[in-house]
Formats: structure tokens, sequence, C-alpha cells
């Protein structure tokens, strides 16, 4: 029997044990004999369930977590021969969970078992039942006498010996739990330094783009930020963007150039580097398949930055997302992305010679493998590796720097109305600080039919269409924009009061494409007299920031989860001003008293959401820790990306 399986059995146990003693209690006590022995059977009976709810409580929480459904749950509880006690993956999760401990777990509860079978025999128990030694009408004094006897040489001591085997099976599985527990709050900041390495990449972005727009326009020019999940297992800081352009005069059908924007490595890099750098890129992926924790730390310096730790995390493979990058009218288009850029992206330096100096062209006989970054306090962000390179696609050149790549950007507005179809890649564009970013076409995305149009959550929710959300499409949803929360939060792509209002879909003839949201940005021409909008202005105080998107991102959430608007919430009435005007805490008590039902709609949902309401986190809220980031993904991020996960997989 597997120690799960041995687990049920001593749990189905102890139920039979206090059954038969409070069964013969009952029958003892007409007996004079009865009263002598009575208090320290009864105290005999209160041990044992004391032990049995021990038991219970320390195998239910291994259960739980094994993610064992609620409904389940009572099942695995009460019924000792359930069929869930015999599967393979719960013993898996018991022995990843006990680790080496595991040898001495089995020895533990095999001798529980038998001194729950010695117990039974003290309280003359055969297979469940009780063995009368004398069925004539003195049966119960015989076998109070039997049992006296019985139990004066064994009882005390078995069940001593059985709460001591308990108590060593609750420490030894306790003890494992505290090991965890303090591993992870140590906080392994390395998903926090990931989302701040996006940050720094969409910061950056923004950066170029507001500087390169040098037309004569006196409209500002939309911008389309593509949403998307940087999910477990891979990441990359890649963007699609989406510029809108005027009507064509001829179909009136609307501009939009689509493209996908990555970091590009520095342009005064020498051949040699050149080299290096296509001969990482275009490594098979089966040599990053199987990264260990020991390579994963050479893709990380860490020798400066006490506040990082790192455990074993899944491999972090260069991917775009789960969902395709484009609409499903548009060709999808995987560029390679490379350490080496978003390395030259985090990395500022003194002169040129600096530069060279962190890209991996060390001596021969010792090569750097790590990425450098001069922060305050220095960042410990990830090597991206890249996976196997995409197919071949006769629509993209394989030779970006021979079709334009090396082209810097000045104007874009002049770039993009003269766009060429068959190049593949338009140029670069450049910050402040001369990190470059380069811009893939997604081909076919040169005109949009005049019946796609952009449209909101929040028209969505107001006109009842979010109620046609299947489970799979909330769960996406739901996972983007969590994950996104965490991308983009501290950039000015996404506004500190982040709502509903926010969030855009394409939507084309009657069909909402759930699985491209993106959020509009507009820039004006450098040109124009336009006064850009003040940081902060009319935002919360600072120190609540991260506190009130995260509340903001649990209404979106119970939103989505029941496709309708927090407003229009019947008991939303009772949190409203006197005036009757809703004021600033009118929506977070509304959505503490909706969160109370999402046990009835989504029952995985319900935590998650209590996590961004209450900000039932230990960190200090501030999107500038990343521990907290850290504990906000594995709490909200994560548990949906494995919903997503699951989807797939049925």
């Amino acid at each position: 029997m597997s120690g799960v399986e041995i687990a049920g059995f001593v749990l189905g146990g102890f139920p039979l044990l206090i059954s038969a003693a409070e069964h013969y209690r009952e029958g003892f006590e007409p007996l004079l004999k009865w009263k002598r022995f009575r208090t320290e059977f009864i105290c005999f009976i209160d041990a044992v369930d004391i032990e049995k709810q021990l038991y219970d409580q320390m195998l239910e929480r291994f259960l739980l977590s094994a993610n064992v459904p609620h409904e389940e749950l009572q099942l695995f509880m009460t019924k000792r021969d359930y069929e869930g006690w015999h599967r393979a993956d719960l013993v898996d999760v018991l022995q990843r969970h006990l680790g080496t401990s595991y040898p001495v777990y089995m020895s533990t509860i095999n001798t529980m078992t038998k001194l729950m079978a010695e117990l039974q025999d003290v309280l003359s128990l055969k297979n469940g039942e009780v063995d009368w030694a004398d069925n004539g009408a003195s049966k119960w004094d015989y076998q109070l006498k039997r049992i006296r006897l019985s139990f004066s040489k064994r009882g005390p001591k078995t069940l001593a010996a059985l709460e001591t085997q308990n108590r060593k099976l609750r420490e030894l599985l306790e003890s494992n739990e505290k090991l965890e527990s303090m591993k992870a709050t140590r906080k392994d900041t390395t998903w926090g330094n990931i989302f701040e390495c996006i940050r720094r990449h969409a910061n950056s972005l923004h950066s170029a783009l507001k500087r390169n727009w040098c037309c004569d326009c006196t409209t500002p020019h939309g911008t389309n930020l593509q949403l998307q999940r940087r999910s477990t297992g891979g990441w990359t800081s890649n963007f699609n963007v989406a510029f809108e352009m005027q009507l064509d005069t001829q179909t009136r059908n609307a501009k939009r150039r689509e493209f996908l924007i990555r970091l590009k490595a520095d342009k005064a890099m020498d051949e040699l580097s050149k080299d290096l750098f296509r001969s990482f890129v275009g490594r098979p992926s089966s040599d990053t398949q199987h990264l260990d924790l020991g390579r994963l730390r050479q893709n990380f310096e860490n020798k400066s930055s006490p506040q990082v730790n790192f455990n074993p995390r899944p491999n972090l493979v260069t991917s775009l997302s789960d969902t395709p990058s484009t609409p499903y009218y548009m060709n999808n288009i995987a560029g390679p992305t490379s350490c080496g850029n978003i390395q030259h992206m985090l990395t500022k330096h003194e002169s040129h010679t600096d530069k060279h100096r962190v890209w991996p062209l060390g001596r021969k006989t010792k090569p750097r493998k790590s990425v450098r970054m001069d922060l305050a306090p220095p960042l410990v962000l990830p090597t991206q590796t890249v996976s196997e390179p995409p197919s071949p696609n006769p629509e993209l050149s394989q030779d970006t720097d021979a079709s334009n790549g090396g082209v810097e950007i000045k104007d874009l507005c002049s770039r993009l109305c003269v766009l060429d179809a068959k190049l593949a890649c338009l140029g670069y564009l450049a910050d402040e600080d001369d990190h470059f970013h380069e811009l893939v076409p997604i081909q076919k995305s040169m005109e949009v039919p005049s019946n796609v149009v952009c449209i909101s959550l929040e028209t969505l929710l107001k006109d009842g269409q979010a109620t046609t959300f299947n489970r799979q499409q909330r769960h996406k949803i739901a996972s983007v924009l969590a994950s996104s929360l965490l991308q983009l939060q501290t950039t000015p792509w996404l506004a500190q009061t982040f709502g509903k209002q926010d969030i855009l879909f394409y939507k084309h003839g009657s069909t909402i494409l759930f699985d491209y949201p993106f959020v509009r940005h507009s820039f004006a021409s450098n040109k124009s007299n336009a006064i850009p909008p003040v940081a902060g202005q009319g935002s919360p105080a600072v120190r609540f920031i991260a506190r009130d998107s995260l509340n903001n991102l649990g209404i979106i959430l119970l939103e989505i989860c029941y496709g309708q608007a927090i407003e229009d919430q019947p008991f939303r009435k009772r949190y409203l001003g006197p005036d009757g005007q809703p004021h600033e805490f009118t929506n977070f008590m509304t959505a503490r008293d909706w969160a109370e039902s999402v046990a009835e709609q989504e029952p995985e949902w319900e935590h998650i959401i209590r996590c961004c309401i209450s900000c039932m986190f230990e960190e200090k809220a501030d999107w500038e820790n990343k521990k907290f980031t850290s504990a906000v993904y594995e709490s909200v991020v994560e548990p949906l990306e494995k919903m997503v996960m699951k989807f797939a997989k049925s």
C-alpha cells in the first residue's frame, strides 16, 4: 500500500474505535462495577477523539495542499474506501512534499496502523464489529471484565504510543510545510525581477515613441498596446503595438500598422559580437529546455543584491504568449529576442567601451554568461534563453539588418506612411538612453476592414455582451489583465485608476476578439503645442497606489466573473453618499460584499479576488518592492494561469 492509502486506512480506524467505545459505555452504565472504571474509560474515549481530530486536520491540510477540490474533500474525509485514496498523483504530491523524509513517514504511518489494530484488539473488535465472548444474559458483565483486564495491561500504553506516533507524523509534515514556508518567506524575487524588467522596457518604449513623433499632425496618434500574459515557464519583454492611421479615401477603411517591437542589439556592436549574437539566437531549444538551478543562476548577476534570493522556478524560455500575437485576420510573428537585447536595455554605461565589456564577448578561456546591471540597488534580472528558431516564413526576411533593421527612425509618422509591405523590419526607435526598439511589421496588417471596431469592457458590461463569455474566455481575460497590471502599472501605458473603461477589444462584425485585449495611448506630435498630462494629477496618494490598483483589479475580476458591472449591483445603493452619489469608498465596500458570493459562481476565484480587494499580502504594498510583486504573482496571476492551462489540456 502507498503512503496515501495507509493514511486513509488510519483515518477510517479512528471512528471505529470511538463508536465501539461509546457503544460499550452505554451498555456498561447499569453495571455496578462500571463506576470504578467509568472515568478511566471516558478519558480513553476523549483521548482517542483528540487524536482523531488532530489527525483529521493534518490530513485535510495535506489534501488541500494537493489542490483537491472542496467538494471532493468531504469524500476523502468521510469515506474510508473512497477511490481517491488510490490516486497516483496524490502519492507523487506526498513524495515531493516530504522529499527525503518520505521513508520516515512510511515507517511512522505503518506503526500507527499496527497501534490502531492493537487498540481494536483491546476493545475486542474484529473486522469493525464487537467480538462478544458470551451471548447470554451476563454478556455485558463478562465483556466489562474482559475489557478492564485487557485495557489495564495494554490500553494506556498503546494509546500513549499512538499519541507519540501521531505527534511525530504531524511534526514531520508540519516541519516540511514550515521549511517550504521559510523558503517562500525568503521571497524568491525571480518574478519580481522579471516584471521590473518588462516595466523598464515598457517605459523605454513609451519614451522612444514619444520623442519620435516629429510630424506636423495636429491630432494625436492613437497607439494600441496589446495586453499579454507572461506565462509560467516562459517570458519575453516583446510588445505588440498597433498604430492607427487615417481612413483610406477610396475604401473608407482604417489604416492600422501592427508591429512586434523588440529590443535591438547595440548598433555599434562589432562583427564578432554579431556572430556570437546570431549563434546564441540560433541555438537549438533542446539546449535550453533542461536548465537546472545551477545553470539558471549563471544568468543572474546576484553578487551585490542581498535582497534577491532564488528558488528553483520553471525554465524561463522566450515566448510571446499562449495566444497568437495578433487578431485572426493578421499573420503572427515570433521574432527572436536575445539576451543581449534585454541586457543592453537594462544596462547604463559610462563609456562606449563599457557597453562592449558587458556583452558576452569575454576571453575565450572564460566567457561571461551573466548580465551586469548598474542600478540602485543593482537589479538581478534574468537573461532570456531562446527557444528553437521559428520556421521559415516567406513573408519575413531572415536577415533583419539587410531589411532596414539598422535604420534609425527619426519621424515615425512619416515612416509609417511610406511603409513597404515587403519590409521585414521598419527600423528602430531610440530613447534618451540609447536603448533601441526594433519595429518588425506584422504582415497583412496594412488595412483593416471598416467593420473592425474597438469596444471597451465597460461597454460590453453595459450592453450585457459580457455575459456571453464562456469560462475559458473568463479565465483567459482575467489572466491577461492580472499579468498586465504587474507589467505596466508603474508605466505611462496604464492609468493609475486602471479600470474597465481602459480595456479594449477588437470587434469584427458581431465577433468580439476576447483573446486580444489592449490599451490605447495617444501621442501628440512634438511640434504641437499640446500640454502633456501631469503624471499623478488627480491620482490617489502615492502610498496607496499599489493597494488601489489591486482593488481595481479585484473589481474587474468580479465584473468578468459575473458578466455584470459593479454599478448595476442593487446592494451598491447602501454605500452611496447622503446626496445619493458614489464616494471614493463606494466601489470598495460594494466589491467587499459582492466577493462573499464568488464561491458560488467561481470557487477557484474566491481567494484571488479577496487577495485583490483586501490586499492580503505580508509585504508592503509597493510596486517598487520586488517581494510584493512576486507575492501578487504567486497569489493572483499564477493561479489564474493554472486555470487557463487546465482548460487548454482539457
